[in-house]
């Protein structure tokens, strides 16, 4: 499931808001803009709060993620598996920090230069 999740993310990522519009419609262009503000690339994370969820306080996930950015969950495409969060609320690059609904994490991040 998680590779229909990147493909898609990936197709509506790079493409023209008139064909994004076309695919999905217009009640969706929200997604498409923040889309076009996504990063790409290689991320580790760690769950620094300590509310309850699947990663505890102090654990971590690594892997690719194909649109790293504010408004969407991360997720996270590993070899033998697959993370993602909830969405984004908001980044803190300075502090290599992430914030969704109920979690905090700290971040680090390489980006694809595709």
């Amino acid at each position: 499931m998680i590779e229909k999740q990147i493909a898609y993310i990936t197709k509506a990522k790079n493409q023209s808001k008139e064909d994004f519009i076309k695919d999905y419609g217009e009640e969706h262009l929200w997604l498409w803009e923040n889309l076009q503000k996504a990063k790409s690339g290689n991320i580790v994370i760690t769950k620094t709060s300590s509310n309850l969820g699947y990663l505890s306080q102090g654990g971590t996930e690594r892997g690719y993620t194909p649109a790293f950015g504010v408004g969407l969950p991360c997720y996270i495409d590993r070899i033998d598996s697959y993370y993602y969060t909830s969405n984004i609320e908001s980044i803190n690059w300075e502090d290599k920090t992430f914030k969704t609904k109920n979690s905090t994490y700290k971040f680090e991040f390489n980006e694809s230069q595709n």
